[in-house]
This record gives C-alpha cells, structure tokens and sequence, in this order.
C-alpha cells in the first residue's frame, strides 16, 4: 500500500489529471487509500487549528474531527453519485470515495499558513496576515479543482457537469436544513396552548 499510496499522494499534487485516471481504472487505489489521505489531512488540519486550553482535550476534539470529516466526505459522494448514476447509468461511488479522497490533500498546505496569519495577527505586521490569506485561498481554490477533476473523471463527464453535480450535495443540504427548520416550527407552533 506504502508505494502505491505514496505515489499517489505526489500525483494527485503534480499530476492529478493522469493519477485520477490511474485511480479510475485501478483497483490497486482505493477507499482505504483514500480514507487514509482523509485522515491524514484532518488530523494535520485539527492540530493546527484547535485553539483549547487543554491538552486533554485535544484528542477528543480531533477524533470529532476527523468523524465529521469522513461523514461529509461519504454524504457528498453518495449524493453526487446518486445524482451522476442517473446520467451514466452506473454507480461508481467506490471510485468517487477514491478520487475525491485524495483531492484534499492540499490541505496540508494549510499548516504552514495558518503560521503566516498567526504572525499578522501577533504583530508583525499586514503583509504576513494577508500572505496568509492569499495563500489559503489559493488552496483551497487547488482544492477545490482538483474535487471537480475528480468527479469529472470519475465520471467521464465535462467539466461543467462536474461543477452542476457538485452543487448538488450543498442544495440537498440546504433542503435538509429548511425541512429541518419547518419541522422544528411546526413543533414551536403546536406546543404553544
């Protein structure tokens, strides 16, 4: 797994075009490769964002974490799947867990940047603060491409249609959340006397 997982790794980051399709049509990369390119990123992203007091805590805080992380990982493929199996008439979500799997990894990047904000933030300055912010924009906007690239090979689909399947998660999230809402006031309603 190490080779193969490593290699994946660096191709996703310099060559994700050809490593997703490395991954679509090879059984050797799968979902445990990917979940284990989750657990890195969010474990890395959990240290360097928990702001506690207490070092006790801090385990718990990055198991929630990484628990929240792979529950939206597996929503957002299984949505996007869903959506997508009904255009090329098959599900392929194993293959969507892999390649978006691996599509987070710059997020590691984020680590090193956060440094340049926290250093603006501590005095030295406007410039690192706003390095910072560039830089975490470029991430996640690297992020954010190399996720439509892999639903778009995954697929076989255009870039377009990937870019359309990848709303889908977030509006049938937003549905969720105003149903949500209209069955709390509802119950807000016919508990009143």
């Amino acid at each position: 797994m190490s080779n193969n997982f490593l290699t994946t790794v660096y191709g996703t980051l310099v060559s994700p075009n050809t490593t997703f399709d490395k991954i679509v049509e090879n059984d050797d990369i799968g979902v445990f490769e990917a979940f284990c390119a989750i657990l890195m990123v969010t474990v890395i992203g959990s240290l360097v964002d928990y702001s506690g007091s207490s070092v006790f805590i801090l385990p718990f805080y990055t198991i929630s974490v990484v628990i929240t992380a792979l529950i939206q990982w597996i929503f957002v493929a299984a949505v996007i799947d869903g959506v997508a199996s009904i255009f090329a008439h098959k599900s392929k979500f194993d293959n969507l867990l892999a390649t978006t799997g691996f599509a987070v990894l710059p997020w590691m990047l984020m680590g090193p940047v956060v440094l340049f904000k926290t250093f603006g933030l501590s005095g030295l300055g406007l410039i690192p603060f706003l390095i910072g912010i560039i830089l975490a924009l470029i991430i996640w906007i690297w992020s954010a491409i190399l996720f439509l690239l892999a639903v778009a090979k995954t697929y076989n689909f255009s870039f377009g249609k990937a870019i359309v399947l990848s709303i889908m998660p977030f509006l049938a999230g937003l549905i969720a959340f105003s149903w949500l809402l209209g069955f709390i006031n509802n119950l807000i309603v016919f508990a009143k006397p």
